[in-house]
């Protein structure tokens, strides 16, 4: 186990000496129907998966733990990614890639407070404890002018909304790292909650990090804390902070080199709920959040830092009616796009830091719905947007939006045209999930993003606890961004950011085919994708169309849970996806001792299919009436498939240049967790 800890570890900062060493050598039981303020309410559902229906995705937490787990790690994030229209991604990419968008498209976040970047360990699992969290919803693109301003999807963490009669909470211990929540409630109206995750890798496995010249340290942790009050049925007040930290260090004893990466977040919202006599709430939010990274290299002959941040201090009210809702946003962002801090010999450039950019976001909107019957509903919306700094002109964005709803007993069906402005993003020369992934702003140069959105799903249930669905997507997108540069440029160029970004356009489009059954002790699904996700970028010299780096053509994925009796149960995922493009080397050439590599049409090769199997073992026992713990056993790719993740080139030790393609150095990567609940 230490060995496979190990190994993991130095995959995770693999990309990173891979980089760095071309810089040396070459230089609750429901479910729930939701659009709206519109819910249908039916029989209980053992699956995870509480609803999903019209692009629409709820998590039940509580049940997640019995699927395959990653280092003890139950993570809905992951999880999502076997859903219909959301990419299966590889070990090194812990986004989620919706109706083929990127995902800097995806707005993710605490009850809809924006969180910037929510990876641990290279995108293996999520910052979000689980256990501090109700449920978690995905909405996979815009259905109403309430949706965010993001091309992707929405994905928001929903806190409990119940205050318990007594104390409760969990723990859970993992090789690597243990978690635990407890839940206090007192004076009849509030509850506290508090929640911890930490990492003692180092602790326990500092020793055994080391593979031939390289050592390593990483850590993790995050904590939440919630406080409720429910002043009475009309009015209720929540309080809520978030932090969460990685460290990671790789030490070259042949380089006499270090790296460092570190990257964290924070949030701390606070909101008021108020229900009004007539049947319409309100809903006040105030919020500050703030993600801030660094990468950093000390050697000899550079120095190197890249440093970047994006904060905001935000405002969210909303006003749900009847047949109408209505609402305003406002952020104020202080972003500090990634500018490289270079000292030493081997520097040949310019580099010039830059000032933080304030700018300002606001959003008003509207829906409206119109109920021709029990079954029939038309939603109309708009949203306005206005985005300001000092140091571009305004930008503008008017967006609509109108969805039909057929809900028949044993069909539904519906049908979505909407329109998005997107104004941040985030980019860099990695999308790895490491630290040299910044965030940026339109300006003058960079114009907003838009997206044109066409869906329709429809879903038949063939008997009870079976039914199958399907979804039909295009969108256009507009003004997208793409980052062209290397970690060379930092050091032997004038290093600009408006020089390394191509701008462009794409579509995706796509089929989505899902089966699900909840019957007696099984449950599960079996999704089936197909789709493009093209892109078209001619400033740069990309002539003609392309697929995006993430695209997967063909994607299946199988996931099922089997209770065996009350105490074992058994889960399973499996994954078969096509593999994604990437750009081969055609020729290699020395140059003044430097290895130079000229490089073939973009994105014209793809690594071979990806296919993973994950396995576990669960057994629940029962201490007290009221307690009750258990013991997860999983398995990370049984069949020890060795996918390619992409392909590199590299000079070894001796000066051989070797190229080819990587994978995951841990084929097979069991688990074992430990929980408590009381």
């Amino acid at each position: 186990m230490k060995k496979a800890i190990l190994i993991l570890l130095y995959s995770f900062l693999f990309s990173v000496t891979s980089v760095y060493s071309q810089v040396k050598e070459v230089g609750k039981d429901s479910l729930l129907l939701n659009l709206s303020e519109v819910e249908v309410n039916a029989t209980k559902v053992k699956s995870p998966v509480m609803a999903l229906n019209k692009g629409r995705v709820v998590w039940d937490l509580e049940n997640i733990n019995k699927l395959p787990q990653i280092l003890g790690q139950a993570d809905p994030m992951r999880y999502s990614q076997t859903l219909p229209g959301v990419q299966t991604n590889n070990e090194y990419d812990g986004g989620l890639h919706i109706y083929g968008c990127d995902n800097t498209h995806n707005h993710v976040g605490i009850e809809g407070v924006p969180l910037y970047n929510v990876n641990h360990l290279l995108g293996f699992f999520s910052m979000f404890n689980t256990s501090h969290f109700q449920s978690f919803a995905m909405e996979k693109s815009a259905v109403n002018a309430e949706f965010p301003n993001r091309l992707g999807g929405k994905v928001s963490m929903q806190l409990p909304d119940e205050i318990p009669d007594s104390v409760n909470g969990d723990i859970s211990l993992g090789l690597i790292s243990s978690q635990g929540t407890i839940n206090i409630p007192f004076a009849q109206k509030n509850m506290i909650s508090i929640s911890a995750r930490l990492c003692y890798i180092n602790l326990l496995y500092g020793n055994a990090l080391k593979i031939e010249d390289s050592r390593f340290k990483y850590t993790f942790g995050d904590i939440n804390a919630t406080w409720q009050h429910k002043a009475n049925d009309n009015n209720k007040f929540l309080v809520s902070f978030f932090a969460g930290e990685d460290r990671a260090a790789v030490y070259e004893q042949y380089y006499q080199a270090d790296m460092g990466l570190v990257w964290d977040n924070m949030m701390l919202m606070g909101q008021w709920e108020h229900k009004f006599g007539s049947p319409a709430t309100m809903t006040n939010t105030l919020y500050y959040t703030e993600y801030k990274n660094n990468f950093q290299i000390n050697q000899e002959a550079i120095n190197l830092e890249l440093p970047s941040r994006i904060g905001g201090i935000g405002y969210k009210g909303e006003l749900k009616m009847r047949n109408i809702d209505a609402g305003v946003e406002a952020i104020v962002h202080n972003i500090k796009p990634q500018v490289p801090i270079i000292s030493g010999s081997y520097n040949s450039a310019n580099n010039y830091a830059t000032q933080n950019l304030i700018t300002q976001e606001y959003s008003g909107y509207a829906d409206y719905r119109y109920m021709f019957n029990d079954d029939i509903i038309l939603n109309a919306g708009l949203r306005g947007s206005l985005y300001v700094d000092d140091r571009s002109k305004p930008h503008f964005g008017v967006d609509p939006s109108l969805s039909l709803l057929i809900n028949k007993p044993k069909w539904d069906f519906s049908a979505t045209l909407s329109t998005r402005h997107q104004y941040i993003y985030q980019t860099g020369f990695s999308s790895m999930g490491l630290p040299t992934e910044f965030w940026a702003t339109c300006n003058n140069e960079n114009k907003p993003q838009k997206g044109f959105n066409v869906i329709s799903t429809f879903g038949y249930k063939i008997m009870p606890g079976l039914q199958v669905s399907a979804e039909v997507y295009y969108k256009k997108l507009k003004n997208l961004v793409e980052y062209n540069g290397n970690i060379l440029d930092f050091v032997q160029t004038d290093y600009a950011i408006e020089n390394q970004l191509y701008h462009g356009d794409g579509h995706n489009y796509g089929v989505n085919v899902m089966l699900s059954l909840s019957l007696g002790k099984f449950s599960g699904w079996m999704s089936y994708n197909i789709g493009r996700a093209l892109r078209t970028f001619d400033d740069k010299g990309l002539v003609g169309e392309y697929p995006a780096n993430h695209e997967r053509i063909s994607e299946l994925n199988v996931v099922g849970e089997f209770d065996i009796n009350k105490h074992w149960s058994l889960g399973a995922t499996y994954v078969f996806a096509s593999g994604t493009p990437y750009t081969a080397p055609e020729h290699f050439y020395v140059f003044s001792g430097n290895v130079i590599a000229q490089y073939g049409e973009h994105n014209a090769c793809r690594l071979s299919p990806y296919s993973r199997l994950d396995l576990s073992v669960n057994y629940k026992f029962a201490i007290f009436k009221t307690k009750e713990s258990g013991l997860n056993l999983s398995i990370y790719n049984v069949l020890s498939r060795a996918n390619q993740l992409y392909w590199i080139w590299k000079i070894s030790k001796t000066g051989v240049l070797t190229y080819g393609p990587a994978s995951f150095v841990v084929n097979v990567l069991p688990s074992i967790s430990y929980y408590i609940k009381f």
